[in-house]
């Protein structure tokens, strides 16, 4: 099953025989026998409140994934908090974080369990509704924005979505057995999607291992395998060509500095690189200055190195290349330590070096935690020895890099592309089934 046969297959889907105005703007015509309810119709709140003591379940809404017990996602679980006085929910309840329902944080329970006073918990009235058929049309696009326009709050993380509100909502309400046929529809088809996508992930994680190992294995053993092999003494480097200079990585810098620790107030012609802005290797300058006045020696320098000297653990000691030039008038802050090197190393090849695997566990044994970060100074970092070839081998080590890794990147690239296709029709997909714009009703049979 591919994206494009997919999207065909959408276009060639059946249609009702008759449609008529639903109504409602975000949904547009439906089936000409299909009703429109207000949600308060179909659902009554609910708040049964759990007894002090209990036992029960703790589930949680995701925006991803919906409903699930907390304990299969969250290791603590249950034991991480009392669940005396929240509210039971049933199979076939659904579950709405009035805060985070504008994002997706609505859906059906599949468990019986108890769940946190913040979320509302959401009955069926009769047996005519199909509460997963709800689940597919609360969770599409086009109520996430009608969620987000009813919800009273004056910032984005602080919309509350009340039932008094949630109730007046206009909903399509279809015949049972169409309920039921478009929920096996979606189910099946959901499935295959999602499916494709896991593959397409994992094939992801695939190429980034096989890059990392491609970089790894050239900035430590080179690119011959015949030439002779010395121990390092060095547990991280092993074994490395004998003609390689092992030393103290600060050996190949011509200098080190610190950046500015000015506050930075978002105004100014400077722009200011901060620790978010190194990912993957690269910097991601920022569009706006933060600052208006720098010492001039503090502006980078084509092919400078910054290193993440203060960060959380796994992100401390990464480093980023800066390919712009001093014109452009671009500083750090203090958390950031500038590189610049001297004639024993390629700052490119050092980019790819620094940010292997085995030199980051070196350097980030060597931070000092703190409260939710580390910090890894200009000198403990110096000191970690490294192994370097000659400045000629360096080079041809990183167009071999260069030239390999881009292919590897094109791919996933090209991999992420299909992923994101692959979302967006699984989007079209729910959307044209819970509003009728496609009859399922023979594709379950």
């Amino acid at each position: 099953m591919t994206v494009n046969s997919n999207k065909s297959s959408l276009r060639k889907c059946r249609r009702y025989p008759a449609y008529k105005d639903s109504g409602i703007e975000w949904v547009g015509k439906i089936p000409a026998h299909w009703e429109v309810k207000r949600t308060k119709t179909v659902f009554r709140l609910i708040a049964d409140h759990a007894p002090e003591g209990n036992e029960e379940e703790l589930l949680s809404i995701y925006t991803d994934i919906g409903v699930r017990p907390r304990k299969e996602l969250e290791p603590k679980g249950n034991k991480a908090t009392t669940t005396d006085s929240y509210f039971y929910v049933k199979k076939g309840d659904l579950i709405v974080n009035k805060l985070l329902a504008w994002m997706g944080a609505i859906g059906v329970s599949n468990y019986d369990g108890v769940t946190s006073p913040a979320y509302d918990i959401l009955r069926k009235r009769n047996s005519s509704t199909n509460t997963n058929y709800y689940h597919f049309l609360f969770r599409s696009g086009m109520y996430s924005s009608m969620f987000r326009s009813r919800s009273r709050g004056i910032m984005d993380m602080r919309l509350r979505l009340y039932f008094e509100e949630f109730g007046q909502i206009s909903i399509p309400f279809p015949p049972l057995d169409e309920q039921s046929r478009i929920v096996a529809f979606l189910d099946r088809e959901t499935a295959k999607i999602d499916t494709l996508i896991a593959k397409k992930e994992r094939l992801i994680e695939l190429l980034q291992e096989k890059r990392t190992a491609l970089i790894s294995h050239a900035v430590t053993k080179g690119l011959d395998a015949s030439v002779p092999m010395k121990d390092s003494g060095v547990e991280w480097l092993g074994m490395v060509p004998a003609h390689w200079l092992v030393c103290h990585q600060k050996y190949l810098w011509k200098r080190c500095d610190y950046g500015i620790s000015e506050s930075l107030s978002g105004t100014g012609e400077i722009r200011v690189l901060t620790m978010g802005h190194i990912r993957e290797g690269e910097i991601v300058v920022p569009e706006l200055g933060c600052v208006n006045d720098v010492p001039p020696i503090l502006f980078l320098e084509k092919h400078d190195l910054l290193f993440n000297r203060t960060n959380s653990l796994e992100l401390v000691g990464k480093v980023g290349l800066f390919r712009g030039d001093r014109e452009e008038r671009i500083c750090f802050a203090s958390y950031l330590v500038r590189l610049r090197v001297n004639q024993k190393a390629n700052a490119m090849y050092l980019n790819y070096l620094l940010n292997c695997p085995g030199f980051l566990r070196a350097a980030q044994s060597l931070a000092l935690p703190s409260i939710n970060q580390a910090n890894l100074n200009a000198t403990r970092y110096g000191n970690i020895t490294v192994a370097v070839p000659t400045p000629d081998e360096q080079g041809c080590i990183m167009d071999y890099l260069d030239r390999e890794t881009a292919k590897i990147d094109s791919l996933i690239n090209l991999t992420q592309t299909t992923i994101d296709k692959l979302r967006e029709y699984r989007t079209a997909l729910i959307s044209a089934a819970v509003t009728g714009k496609i009859d399922v009703r023979e594709e379950v049979l």
